[in-house]
């Protein structure tokens, strides 16, 4: 029988503290030489946890059998004496340990609680549960390490990250940045078919770096292969242009450049398979805003073979690298003709439903139109393709001059009938296909910034920009437009029969 009135049992159960019980000197003695630092009863983390690793976000909590209710469905008739009020004092507990559990968890917290019996009896045991926590939280922090500056060789790569997966058949070792193309590439098609084309060295790619980033770490400690994925490429995953949930049609973005194409036609429901930019600063522009790497790499027959042979459409914003923008430029003119012939053998080999090119400035003067007739020629004559000519948009960048206009190519597989094809004039409040003579205008196009050229051809605002802005504004002036793309490319799908419902945003 309880002989203490109900305020001097107030009064005793407040003077109990929690603070520096045997059981938490026991295992704060083991963290402490276990090479674990931690904070004791930290007061600002919710429900004060005995021991807080608080970079790991990690609570732990000393649980005493009797004030927890340690297997309480089978103890609780223990009590003898004061039945009622102990049964309530415990399940008042116990409800509460709950909600410091899932406050904590909501929070982003880890939570360890282990018995005192445990911690008196299998001590070591203990360490073992309250290590591999943190050892698995500092995993997945460090994972995070792998940035966009490490993936282009920027200030923040400590090591180079190259194992035995980096090694070619040729002898030669695989750049970080490509082997990141690898990577990022798998994980962005991870779940289609042509993700099987990089499997097996993506996965190779990626034990290469857990094992050079967590050499101490065994195989049985490391976490589940997807968290490692995530955890090791969050920019991966992380981006302001994720491919569509259900895409409706596959497309491929050669000479990418900032992503333009890939802009419109994700937007019009297409999941990019593949990409390529031989431009380094384009590379990181396009990474940072769809998690993808672009391979810079088209002679290489290695890159080549992860292009699937069943996509829908080829699109190619193909540069004049080195044209200034008047498009007067003799060398240069000898270096476009090769550009398009990788292209065409491109087609030859993976034969899409259809190609959507974006020229350079001034292809149809080029040669004196000999090149632009031959490209049109080998086309329509060497790979049994429908091709009805070219379409020429005025671009304000370039004045008046007609050199300046863009050159689009479009063209479809034979064998899909289609015989007829009308490029549409211009896109849809796109100041891009409208022709403008006014000086000031022209004028004023030179002082833009790099956010203004964005907009200028179409970027939304959400759109991320890495470069130095004077670069930037030159990989902004070099784009298309993406209404005009848009515009041009649901034409094509609409022959194709993939075209989807919604208008350019």
């Amino acid at each position: 029988m309880d002989k203490l009135t109900p305020e001097q049992r107030r009064k005793n159960m407040q003077a109990v503290k929690g603070s520096g019980t045997k059981i938490e000197r026991i295992l704060g003695k083991l963290l402490w030489n276990s090479g674990l630092r931690y904070r004791k009863n930290d007061k600002t983390v919710f429900g004060k946890p005995d021991f807080v690793f608080k970079k790991e976000k990690i609570a732990v909590f000393c649980d005493g059998e009797f004030w927890h209710g340690k297997d309480w469905d089978v103890r609780k008739n223990d009590h003898k004496s004061n039945q009622a009020f102990w049964l309530a004092k415990i399940e008042q507990n116990i409800e509460r340990d709950k909600k410091v559990n899932e406050t904590l968890r909501q929070q982003g917290w880890t939570v360890v609680r282990l018995w005192e019996s445990d911690i008196e009896k299998n001590s070591e045991y203990c360490l073992d549960i309250v290590m591999k926590a943190v050892a698995g939280k500092r995993q997945k922090e460090a994972a995070t390490g792998i940035t966009i500056d490490e993936i282009f060789g920027g200030k923040k790569l400590k090591i180079q990250l190259y194992g035995p997966h980096a090694l070619k058949e040729d002898g030669s070792i695989m750049s970080f940045s490509e082997q990141m193309a690898v990577v990022t590439h798998f994980l962005q098609n991870k779940g289609m078919k042509n993700a099987v084309l990089l499997e097996q060295e993506a996965a190779g790619l990626i034990e290469d770096i857990y094992e050079l980033k967590f050499p101490d770490i065994s195989d049985s400690d490391r976490v589940a292969e997807d968290e490692i994925e995530y955890y090791f490429f969050k920019d991966v995953f992380s981006v302001p242009f994720p491919a569509p949930e259900n895409p409706v049609f596959t497309f491929v973005d050669l000479f990418a450049g900032v992503g333009a194409f890939r802009v419109a036609m994700q937007h019009l429901g297409g999941k990019c398979v593949f990409s390529f930019e031989p431009d380094e600063r384009a590379q990181k522009t396009y990474f940072a805003n769809f998690g993808e790497v672009p391979f810079a790499d088209l002679s290489d027959e290695s890159v080549v073979q992860y292009i699937p042979d069943d996509v829908d459409i080829l699109c190619a914003n193909l540069p004049g690298r080195g044209f200034n923008l008047s498009g007067k430029n003799k060398e240069n003119e000898k270096m476009e003709e090769p550009k398009f012939r990788d292209m065409i053998g491109m087609i030859r080999k993976k034969r899409p439903k259809a190609f959507f090119f974006g020229s350079i400035y001034n292809l149809e003067a080029r040669g004196k139109g000999k090149i632009l007739q031959s490209i049109l020629d080998d086309l329509r004559k060497e790979l049994n393709y429908f091709m009805p000519g070219f379409h020429r948009l005025k671009d304000l960048n370039s004045g008046s001059s007609p050199d300046g206009d863009r050159i689009y190519l479009v063209g479809f597989r034979n064998d899909l009938k289609v015989s007829d094809f009308t490029f549409p004039e211009s896109a849809d409040g796109s100041v891009i296909s409208r022709e403008v003579n006014d000086k000031d205008f022209h004028a004023g196009l030179k002082k833009m910034t790099s956010p203004g050229w964005a907009s200028f051809r179409g970027f939304p605002d959400s759109f991320k920009m890495i470069s130095s802005d004077t670069y930037t504004c030159r990989l902004f002036k070099n784009s298309a437009s993406i209404p005009d793309i848009q515009a041009m490319a649901n034409e094509i799908l609409k022959l194709l029969e993939l075209n989807r419902t919604g208008t350019y945003r």
